[in-house]
């Protein structure tokens, strides 16, 4: 066996150093490259390492279908059912080492929330596209500025990341993922083990989104990818309560029927799941159901006015980072994966043709593979043939090129060509055409030798060629004495193995003989310990079933605890809650009695406003009131003094009227004294 293996492999070396010292400076590289196709494509993937773990599992619960533009994409029977049914909500949160990671309670979930992205089709719904790469999750994160809401979405399949980018705030403006791709929640119901009664209707998004900022950011690490987004200090800080830390323990079962999950265990979380890194290939295609066309990915904008859904672009680009200039100005999808089939034993593809085609359905595996020496024996046979095949056409094209630069050119006349050679010129001295004969002789000794150079070449070719049949006849030769020497020792095995097997059944005889001789001793011995063991399996079937009793008590109490710590954490949920309800309402009762104070200060300030305008009218009616009465006294001193100088007057007057009247009087008594008579025009009093 070990020489069918080394044979073929010194020819192979020994071509590759042949054709490396003839061929054109390329021709090496272009065979190893050949060779390496080979050894990689045309070698089975295994299960584990491949899409095969997705094409097999996930045959339950959902079903495959061909989409144009995505390749074979599974669709779960929970999003065919419910239209409402939206990826990243029957689970929930946990931080670990490895940044934010998703725990589902679906069984589906280790595979379509940790590889692969979702995309949403219309009139579909949800659907799943493969991934080759382990993630704790592959998720858009957004944040409220108050604090209140935290939401997610999942990242179109076209998101590829790699090591050279991370993938951070841009990545909604740059996949143009819309509001209705989201999952919010307040940030309270973040401690729930399952967001499934907790989620905001996804009208509600749509005005939300806009009190929020992205925080995403998936970047590569030295054990593969990190999910970062909500600061850990802040979430705990928002939710108020202890919120665990777990290390990732990531197990990749040797069984290809092991079950994957991924579950809390202590301080870890165990990952049971495939490789984190698998090939993007399958040795068959999944089961399809139908296949997909021209149907339209919904991006999270669905049912949302042009306006508005323009305003809510403009809003979130002025909050959110450029795009890196790297990337290309659209994304595309990802590449489809490749169907690599097995190959039939002796059918070699031909050269040039690919390595892997995608059949139409899944075709089933042979029932038989040959051995992997064998298989490897007549690679490598092929691949001798295939060089040998090059070797030649490299010598046949390199025996082209010389016999074309062998030929004369084109016989062309020279100017400076006697006269005497040209047509139609006179005879020439016997000088001159000695010399021209001289040159035609030369001319002609020259192409001699450029065909016998011609000749020696092909030779020399056919020679090659010849050692060439003559080495690969050779090694047929040795290939076919190799496999006479295998089928002889494979000859002297069998007979040794019969005449091992003829000594086994020689043994076996005696050995019944002796059993029969001692099987009447054993009898008795038998029957006594058939009943012992009867006995002791009576009782170990008693301790058995107490061991059971015991178990059960265990899982009884078990659950009851289980019982008791959700209920616990239910409690301490509404607890929570209340607690939330009692501030938010102590937050209204406050801002309701500072209304209530500034109402207050304001009517108070009203009243002050209103008494010191009372009190300046009464001032103003006081002033007046005085200044009114002054002039009345005033008015009435006025009066009083024109009725006293009246008065005055008036007595002055009758003073005066007196005064004459007496003087009248006394003058009249001094004339009747004197019996005058009163002068004319005075009467006697």
């Amino acid at each position: 066996m070990m020489y069918r293996r080394f044979v073929p492999f010194v020819w192979l070396v020994t071509s590759l150093i042949f054709v490396s010292c003839n061929q054109p400076p390329n021709t090496f590289a272009q065979i190893q490259t050949l060779n390496d196709r080979d050894v990689d494509d045309d070698q089975p993937v295994p299960s584990q390492a491949s899409y095969d773990v997705f094409y097999e599992d996930l045959q339950e619960g959902g079903h495959w279908f061909e989409d144009a533009t995505y390749g074979y994409v599974w669709q779960p029977d929970v999003a065919a059912e419910n239209p409402d049914w939206r990826p990243y909500t029957d689970g929930h949160w946990v931080y670990t080492d490895r940044g934010w990671t998703w725990v589902s309670n679906e069984s589906f979930g280790w595979a379509c929330y940790h590889y692969g992205r979702w995309a949403r089709l219309r009139d579909r719904g949800w659907i799943w596209v493969p991934g080759d790469q382990w993630a704790p999750a592959w998720v858009s994160w957004r944040e409220s500025d108050d604090d209140d809401y935290v939401g997610w979405a999942p990242l179109p399949p076209e998101c590829e990341p790699h090591p050279g980018v991370r993938v951070q705030g841009w990545v909604d403006r740059y996949y143009d993922i819309g509001p209705a791709a989201y999952v919010f929640l307040k940030i309270v119901d973040f401690l729930r083990p399952s967001y499934r009664q907790a989620v905001l209707p996804v009208e509600q998004n749509f005005t939300i989104i806009e009190r929020t900022t992205n925080v995403t950011d998936i970047y590569y690490q030295d054990q593969g990818i990190d999910v970062a987004g909500p600061r850990y200090d802040q979430v705990v800080q928002r939710v108020n309560h202890p919120f665990p830390r777990y290390r990732i323990d990531y197990v990749t079962p040797p069984q290809p029927n092991a079950p994957f999950q991924t579950a809390v265990s202590g301080e870890r979380l165990r990952v049971v799941a495939p490789p984190p890194q698998l090939q993007p290939r399958a040795t068959a295609a999944p089961p399809v159901a139908q296949a997909i066309r021209n149907v339209q990915v919904e991006r999270g904008w669905q049912n949302v006015d042009p306006n508005r859904a323009r305003q809510i672009r403009q809003a979130l680009a002025r909050s959110e980072p450029q795009v890196p200039k790297g990337l290309p100005p659209q994304p595309a999808p990802p590449p489809k994966p490749v169907i690599v089939a097995h190959q039939v034993p002796g059918q070699e593809a031909p050269p040039g043709a690919p390595a892997a085609q995608r059949p139409q359905a899944a075709q089933p595996r042979p029932p038989q593979q040959p051995p992997r020496a064998q298989q490897e024996s007549e690679q490598q046979q092929q691949r001798a043939q295939q060089l040998n095949a090059q070797q030649q056409e490299a010598a046949r094209r390199q025996a082209e090129q010389q016999r074309q630069a062998a030929q004369p050119p084109p016989a062309v006349q020279n100017p400076e060509q006697p006269k005497a050679m040209q047509p139609g010129a006179p005879p020439q001295t016997g000088a001159r055409q000695e010399a021209a004969q001289k040159q035609a002789e030369q001319q002609r000794q020259a192409e001699q030798q450029q065909a016998e150079q011609q000749r020696q070449q092909q030779a020399a070719a056919k020679q090659r060629e010849l050692e060439a049949q003559q080495k690969q006849q050779q090694v047929k030769a040795q290939q076919e004495a190799a496999q006479r020497q295998a089928e002889q020792q494979r000859a002297r095995q069998e007979a040794a193995q019969r005449q091992a097997q003829q000594q086994q059944a020689a043994q076996a005889a005696a050995r019944t003989q002796a059993q029969a001789a001692a099987a009447q001793q054993q009898e008795a011995q038998r029957r006594a310990q058939a009943e012992a063991a009867q006995r002791q399996q009576q009782a170990a079937q008693r301790q058995a079933e107490q061991q059971r009793a015991q178990q059960e008590a265990a899982q009884r109490q078990a659950a009851q605890q289980e019982a008791q710590r959700r209920a616990q954490a239910e409690a301490a949920q509404r607890q929570q809650q209340a607690a939330q309800r009692q501030a938010e309402q102590q937050r209204a009762q406050q801002q309701e009695a500072a209304r209530r104070e500034a109402q207050q200060q304001q009517a108070a300030q009203a009243a002050a406003q209103r008494q010191a305008q009372a009190a300046a009218a009464q001032q103003q009616e006081a002033q007046r009131r005085a200044q009114v009465e002054a002039a009345q006294r005033q008015a009435q001193q006025q009066q009083a003094a024109q009725a006293a100088a009246a008065q005055r007057q008036a007595q002055a007057a009758a003073a005066r009227q007196q005064a004459q009247k007496a003087q009248a009087e006394r003058a009249a008594a001094e004339q009747r004294a004197k019996g005058q008579a009163p002068p004319p025009g005075q009467q006697p009093q």
